[in-house]
C-alpha cells in the first residue's frame, strides 16, 4: 500500500468547503476537470487523486469526520472516470497496478 501523505490544513478546507458548496455531484465533476487539466503537468494524475483519497480516509478514520470520509469517496471515483478517460486518449500510456483494465474476449 502507498505511504498516506498528510493533507495540509488548507487543502482539507477547501475540499471541505467544495462539498459544501457544490455538493457531491459538483465536487466530482470539479475533480475530474482538474484531474484533466493536471495530464499535462503530470504522468499520472489519476494515481495522484487515487493518494490523495486515500490520504483522505486515513485522516476520516483519525478524526471520525464523515465528510473527510466522502471527499475521499469523491476523489476516488473521479481518480477512476480520469484513469478511463486518458486512457481512451493514448492507450499506450503507463497502466497503475491500482487500477483495473477491462479484458476484452
Amino acid at each position: 500500500m502507498v505511504e498516506n501523505k498528510k493533507i495540509p490544513k488548507k487543502v482539507q478546507e477547501m475540499y471541505t468547503q467544495l462539498l459544501d458548496v457544490r455538493g457531491r455531484e459538483g465536487l466530482y465533476k470539479w475533480a475530474i476537470g482538474q484531474g484533466i487539466l493536471r495530464a499535462d503537468a503530470v504522468l499520472c494524475p489519476d494515481v495522484e487523486m487515487l493518494d490523495l483519497a486515500d490520504s483522505f480516509f486515513a485522516l476520516s478514520r483519525s478524526s471520525g469526520d464523515k465528510k473527510l470520509f466522502i471527499i475521499g469517496q469523491i476523489l476516488r471515483k473521479s481518480a477512476h472516470k480520469i484513469f478511463r478517460s486518458l486512457e481512451k486518449v493514448n492507450p499506450e500510456r503507463p497502466l497503475s497496478t491500482r487500477f483495473l483494465k477491462s479484458v476484452s474476449s
